[in-house]
C-alpha cells in the first residue's frame, strides 16, 4: 500500500509563513505588555485601561527604541523556517529544541522590553529628555491640581489621556532632582484630570 503523500513544497511553505507571522504578532503583543507594564509601573501607574491597540502599538515602537529587539524577531522566523513548522514528518528532539528556541525568545524578548521601558521611564520623568507632550495651560481642575503642577516653566507634561481622564505630572527639571533609589522622590507626583471639568487644554504643537 503507497504511502500517503506529504504536503506539497508551497503547502508547506504556506504552513511556514503561517506559523511565522503568528509567532511574530505574539512576540509584537509581549513586548507591548512588558513594556507598557515596565513604563507605567515605573510612575506607579497600572495600565489595566488601556486597550489592545495600544500595546500592540506599543509593541512595534519599542523596536525602534530598542533595535536588539530586532534579534528575537529575525530569531523567531529563523528557527520557524530551519525546524520546517510546515512539515508533518518532524521527530521529537527537533520539536523539542523549536519549542526550546522558542522558549528562548520568548524570554530574551521579554526582558529587553522591560530594560527599555524602564529606561523610557527614566527618560519621560525628567524635562530635559522627556518626549511627552507638554501643557502650556490646564484650566477647570481644582485648585489643588492647578497649584501642583508647574505651568509657567512648561515642564508638566501628558503621561496618560483616556476616554475619560488624563494624568499629568510635573517634569523633574533635571537628574539631580531625583533619586531613583527612594522612589518617593524618585516619582513624580501624578494628577488625574477628568475631562469633564477640564475647560482648556493647550499643548506645545
Amino acid at each position: 500500500m503507497p504511502a500517503p503523500a506529504g504536503p506539497s513544497a508551497k503547502e508547506a511553505a504556506a504552513g511556514i509563513l503561517k506559523e511565522e507571522l503568528l509567532l511574530i504578532g505574539l512576540l509584537v503583543l509581549l513586548v507591548g505588555l512588558v513594556s507598557s507594564r515596565a513604563y507605567y509601573g515605573t510612575f506607579g501607574v497600572k495600565y489595566q485601561s488601556l486597550d489592545l491597540p495600544h500595546f500592540v502599538i506599543r509593541g512595534l515602537t519599542t523596536v525602534v527604541e530598542q533595535p536588539l529587539l530586532l534579534l528575537p524577531y529575525v530569531a523567531a522566523l529563523g528557527v520557524v523556517a530551519f525546524f520546517g513548522a510546515g512539515s508533518t514528518g518532524r521527530g521529537t528532539l527537533r520539536k523539542l529544541l523549536a519549542y526550546t528556541c522558542i522558549l528562548a525568545i520568548i524570554a530574551a524578548s521579554g526582558g529587553l522590553a522591560y530594560l527599555t521601558g524602564y529606561r523610557a521611564a527614566l527618560r519621560d520623568m525628567y524635562d530635559e529628555t522627556s518626549v511627552l507632550p507638554r501643557v502650556l495651560a490646564l484650566e477647570g481642575p481644582d485648585a489643588t491640581v492647578t497649584q501642583g503642577l508647574i505651568l509657567k516653566d512648561e515642564r508638566t507634561r501628558i503621561l496618560l489621556s483616556g476616554d475619560d481622564f488624563m494624568i499629568v505630572f510635573t517634569a523633574h527639571a533635571g537628574a539631580k532632582q531625583a533619586t531613583p533609589s527612594r522612589k518617593d522622590d524618585f516619582r513624580p507626583t501624578l494628577y488625574w484630570v477628568s475631562n469633564e471639568t477640564l475647560k482648556t487644554l493647550t499643548t506645545d504643537p
